[in-house]
């Protein structure tokens, strides 16, 4: 299974088992303080609770939590409550219910590895190739958290290596490139109608927005020498000090990356760069390869301010890292746009 091999790595397997736990729970979006009651009790495995929460209003089992778009079944199903799981498909649960990044409760707890829920899931006619807005099957969610024995059930029920999708292809840079116009100012950066920004400093160009999906470091460098965006073709990853300059700490932000977990697993969702810059998660690839950790590269994270080492190998994706790409200013009139505009 060709792709099977490839997803296996995306596990890290330094990590402790409770820090595993911790990052599944951010991705999946199981988080503490849910709006319902229902859901405190089915995430604490509280049978009784749930059963009289359900005799008392039956429309409970379709709560979602208003952040995340859980169900109780998400939830114990994550949480590895069989008796949970039963007892809410048998009260009418909706069993492909997708939470607000698509995931269903078959890919929860094919991320855990919980055999027996898969199986119970599958009974009561799971959709095995459902996809969340990622593009990630039951079974893409069992290869990357490297619970084997529930990716060979998944693959034995008909479950498809479905590839997630790739990034959709810059559009083709038109023949005579029209001079970007300045849209506004923030300090040292200066904004453009081209999705660019402009660092008077540091003489950089800027697209203003990250690739907004996870890539592997091989990947995410083909991505930036193959971006065309704006109109340019010089694009490429940053270094570390480069990007660090658009490390702000006066801003303050939430990205709502459910991958957004420090080395512990804890929730670190808030960033820090200037208005002018969007980030769809917490870090940022750079260009540079770790002397002191032999096939390690830097990711830059917008959360803490300062560099982590990643493995920097294709079958690893950082599931919080995306590219941001920059390009040297080679034109003198685009610095002296930037500071006219000023």
């Amino acid at each position: 299974m060709k792709i099977f091999q490839s997803h296996l790595f995306h596990f890290n397997p330094s990590l402790s088992l409770a820090a595993v736990l911790l990052a599944l729970a951010a991705l999946a979006g199981a988080h503490t303080g849910l709006c319902a009651p229902i859901h405190d009790a089915a995430r604490a495995g509280d049978l009784a609770k749930v059963e009289s929460l359900v005799q008392a209003d039956p429309s409970v089992v379709s709560s979602i939590d208003e952040k995340y778009g859980q169900t109780p079944l998400h939830v114990a199903a994550f949480n590895d409550h069989k008796g949970v799981v039963e007892y809410l498909l048998a009260h009418k649960a909706d069993v492909n219910a997708k939470s607000k990044n698509g995931s269903t409760p078959l890919h929860l707890a094919a991320a855990k590895g919980n055999k027996e829920i898969v199986e119970l899931l599958l009974a009561h006619n799971a959709q095995i190739d459902a996809l969340d807005n990622e593009g990630w099957s039951p079974l893409h969610s069992a290869i990357n958290w490297n619970q084997k024995e529930v990716a060979d059930l998944l693959t034995a029920k008909g479950g498809k290596e479905l590839p997630a999708p790739k990034p959709p292809p810059p559009p083709p840079a038109p023949a005579v490139k029209a001079a970007p116009k300045p849209t506004g100012t923030e300090g040292d950066f200066t904004a453009y109608d081209d999705g660019t920004v402009l660092d008077t400093k540091t003489k950089l160009r800027w697209m203003s927005r990250d690739n907004g999906s996870p890539l592997s470091w091989p990947d995410a460098k083909r991505f930036a020498s193959n971006d065309k965006e704006a109109g340019y073709t010089d694009w490429r990853l940053p270094t570390s000090a480069e990007i660090a300059v658009l490390f702000d700490k006066s801003k303050t932000r939430k990205t709502y990356c459910g991958a957004a977990v420090d080395e512990l697993g804890a929730s670190v969702d808030e960033i820090h760069l200037p208005d002018s810059f969007h980030l769809t998660c917490i870090r940022v690839w750079t260009s540079q390869e770790r002397t002191d950790k032999p096939g390690s590269v830097t990711a830059f994270d917008f959360h803490s301010g300062t560099d982590t080492a990643r493995p920097g190998t294709r079958e690893f994706v950082d599931m919080a890292a995306r590219v941001m790409v920059v390009r040297d200013v080679k034109d003198g009139n685009e610095v002296k746009d930037a500071k006219d505009a000023k």
